[in-house]
């Protein structure tokens, strides 16, 4: 990590987890013991002062922040700023409420202030059903444990094996159409799954550490998927989807690798290689009727067996 990131991970660290010796935090910076006393004394240049307490008990902690505001937001980056507010509002957003906080603080720095209230102009989406408190729970615990690298005991409802308990090591968290998710070893299965936060149904914090992998990328993990279901095997996708579809599908990056070409009729030829088959088939059926399979075959024939047993129920 760079150093910044570093020392931005120290001061979460201390403000969560309180006194914290100091080679604790340089296991989990990744650095040396020096390193983080150098960092001390950086801090204690922009105001923020890190008390030192010797002996078996002892460690760093927050003795004193001075800092203030002072980030040179205008109005209209505070107006983004809103409507991120009421995008992630109308989307579930498990701390909406710390936001609106955070929003009340930036306003009462400007120079011009602004009304926090919603103008009502965005596009209102489902609502994940959850609820936000329990969530916020959850939420900051593995968010605890990913930081300072401790394994976690789960009860967790699968919707193909039930409810059972597993230990994972988190990795890191993320948030797909509106859900919050975990991606993590899994010590169970022994391979990296995705957890959905909302179907974590107790979770503890274990006393045992984790080392996770240095070259460990969320974004490189998921990039050649159009979900979050991911498998070793990669496919060479290949599509011919007609007007008008064809102007939605290539209206978005689904992957980095697609490549669109048109033909004269405004269809397309869609091609990417591509990984998570169960995805894959599901977007290709949320396409329709416009959507013709040309590769992979597997691809083809679980569309088709998908498409047989919806029409036989209907």
């Amino acid at each position: 990590m760079s150093k910044a990131a570093n020392m931005l991970n120290m001061l979460m660290i201390l403000r969560s987890r309180g006194k914290t010796k100091t080679k604790r935090l340089a296991k989990i910076l990744e650095v040396k013991p020096r390193t983080v006393r150098q960092y001390k004394d950086e801090f204690e240049q922009v105001g923020i002062y890190i008390g030192s307490i010797p002996g078996r008990n002892g460690g760093y902690y927050i003795e004193r922040d001075n800092t203030i505001l002072n980030l040179g937001i205008n109005e209209n980056e505070f107006s983004i700023l809103k409507n991120a507010k009421e995008y992630l509002g109308q989307n579930g957003f498990m701390f909406i409420d710390e936001y609106e906080l955070i929003l009340d603080k930036i306003n009462s720095n400007l120079q011009k202030k602004q009304d926090i209230e919603s103008i009502g102009n965005l596009v209102l989406d489902s609502i994940p059903n959850v609820d936000l408190e329990e969530e916020k729970v959850k939420y900051s615990n593995m968010q605890e444990a990913i930081i300072m690298m401790n394994k976690v005991k789960i009860k967790y409802f699968s919707l193909t094996s039930g409810l059972n308990t597993r230990v994972i090591r988190p990795y890191a968290m993320y948030i797909y159409q509106g859900f919050w998710y975990v991606m993590a070893y899994c010590e169970l299965r022994d391979a990296i799954r995705q957890f959905k936060l909302s179907r974590i149904k107790t979770l503890e914090v274990l006393d045992q550490e984790f080392k996770r992998p240095k070259d460990f990328s969320v974004g490189k993990y998921l990039e050649d998927t159009v979900g979050i279901v991911y498998d070793e095997e990669k496919f060479d996708v290949e599509l011919k989807i007609d007007f008008s579809m064809s102007i939605k599908v290539s209206e978005k990056i689904w992957v980095k690798n697609q490549d669109i070409t048109f033909n004269e009729d405004n269809s397309i030829i869609f091609r990417a290689k591509m990984t998570g088959l169960d995805d894959l088939v599901n977007w290709v059926l949320g396409l329709g009727s416009s959507v013709e399979v040309i590769k992979p075959e597997e691809l083809k024939q679980r569309v088709k067996d998908e498409a047989r047993r919806i029409l036989a129920k209907n």
